[in-house]
């Protein structure tokens, strides 16, 4: 402060996201008599500048949602804050196409006020059960201040895929009865090939299929539909059963 003009000046820049408000008591003499003086409050208001970039408030955002569901549907809400005031605190959510998987921002959406992400399109669990998408919160005015964050998407199955016989297909559908050895079909030989003199309850052939759902979703019902024998029973579709079924085989079917 200058003793003379009374001009009070700083040292160092203010901030006010750090500090809003300065206080303090000035005093004023006569340069003659010293007795004769006057004390004073000076209040120092920090004013705002736009000069805080948005935060999101989480660096990744992990949200689930089922498949199918119609285009426009809610996925998730993301969230960002600006420490700046009004209007210096206005922002906007983009995605990132540089960021994500290659595809997501064809598959979801963000909307620029709100922050709710949602659906583009409806989602196929079969064709990609999780999504990456990068999105990018910027300030309004200045596109230099800006953060980013990753959101992931678990996309929950439906029940939507229909099973698919690896055997018997339409090209090999056929159980042959010889001597003197039984073999399963393999990679190399998918006929199956069963002896002459099985007896009553005997392994005649192995069918397999596969359903690309998950979980209970793809449980499989394996029955006949058509020849001399009726009988089935229900497997799980996975690597630890064998999915057989020891009857003679006309017409089959697999369902969910």
């Amino acid at each position: 402060m200058c003793c003379c003009s009374g001009m009070i000046w700083t040292d160092r820049s203010f901030d006010r996201e750090t500090r809003t408000q300065y206080q303090f008591y000035v005093t004023a003499s006569n340069k003659r008599d010293a007795a004769s003086s006057a004390t004073a409050t000076v209040a120092v208001r920090v004013l705002d500048d736009n000069d805080e970039a948005p935060h999101f408030t989480q660096r990744r955002y992990v949200f689930h949602v089922p498949e199918n569901r119609p285009a426009g549907s809610t996925v998730g809400h993301v969230a960002a804050v600006d420490r700046d005031l009004a209007p210096n605190d206005r922002y906007g959510y983009y995605v990132d196409a540089a960021a994500g998987d290659v595809a997501a921002g064809a598959l979801l959406g963000v909307e620029r006020r709100t922050g709710r992400v949602y659906t583009r399109r409806p989602l196929d669990r079969e064709v990609a059960a999780q999504i990456l998408l990068g999105l990018t919160v910027r300030d309004d005015v200045i596109a230099t201040l800006h953060d980013s964050a990753t959101i992931v998407v678990q996309v929950g199955d439906d029940n939507d895929e229909t099973p698919v016989f690896r055997f018997p297909t339409a090209s090999n559908d056929t159980a042959h009865v010889r001597r003197p050895v039984f073999q399963f079909p393999s990679v190399s030989n998918d006929t199956a090939y069963a002896p002459a003199d099985i007896r009553p309850g005997g392994r005649v052939a192995r069918v397999a299929a596969v359903d690309a759902d998950k979980g209970d979703n793809a449980v499989l019902h394996y029955s006949i539909d058509a020849g001399q024998f009726k009988r089935h029973r229900q497997m799980k579709n996975d690597a630890s059963n064998d999915n057989e079924l020891f009857e003679p085989l006309l017409t089959r079917r697999a369902t969910a």
